[in-house]
């Protein structure tokens, strides 16, 4: 399939091993000679992605009136997240600290870090305040952004750990 994919002018990017797929770059004329094999099963265009925030209160049915109403902020709650870390985002250290609390039981390093990501955006969901999307006039708060956050590092870089270290 590589070989007939570049006889057509197409280019392999990616082998996706797990689901027996390929990511294509090439002209439009070779969708038709691919679609047409029965070895083929589907062809998706390749869409671009990112991440957002908009979303996360309403997925998690957070009533934007009743929040805004009862005031509550989580400021009384402290929130371990045992993740890939938590990086000192403006979003968890201004105007005030609330990273609490942090151990690594990965690399053993004594200041909060992330290097993934994962446990950050974890954490922003939680408890970010918004402040760094708010200079840009949008309103990306996390469902409490009062909370004290307590980073444990369980997972590496590759977001692979042990059940014995969580």
């Amino acid at each position: 399939l590589i070989a007939l994919i570049k006889l057509l002018g197409g280019n392999v990017t990616a082998v996706f091993d797990s689901i027996d797929g390929l990511a294509v770059e090439g002209p439009l004329n070779i969708v038709g000679t691919l679609a047409n094999r029965l070895d083929i099963e589907l062809i998706t265009e390749d869409r671009s992605a990112r991440g957002s925030m908009d979303l996360t209160k309403p997925t998690v049915g957070v009533d934007p009136v009743a929040f805004a109403k009862t005031g509550l902020t989580g400021d009384s709650v402290g929130v371990a997240v045992l993740d890939t870390g938590i990086a000192q985002h403006e979003d968890f250290t201004k105007p005030t600290n609330r990273i609490v609390g942090w151990k690594d039981l990965v690399n053993g390093r004594t200041s909060p870090y992330d290097d993934s990501g994962h446990g950050t955006h974890v954490s922003g969901i939680i408890g970010g305040n918004g402040r760094a999307a708010a200079r840009a006039g949008r309103d990306l708060a996390g469902i409490a952004p009062g909370v004290k956050l307590i980073g444990v590092k369980v997972l590496d870089n590759n977001m692979q750990g042990s059940e014995s270290t969580v």
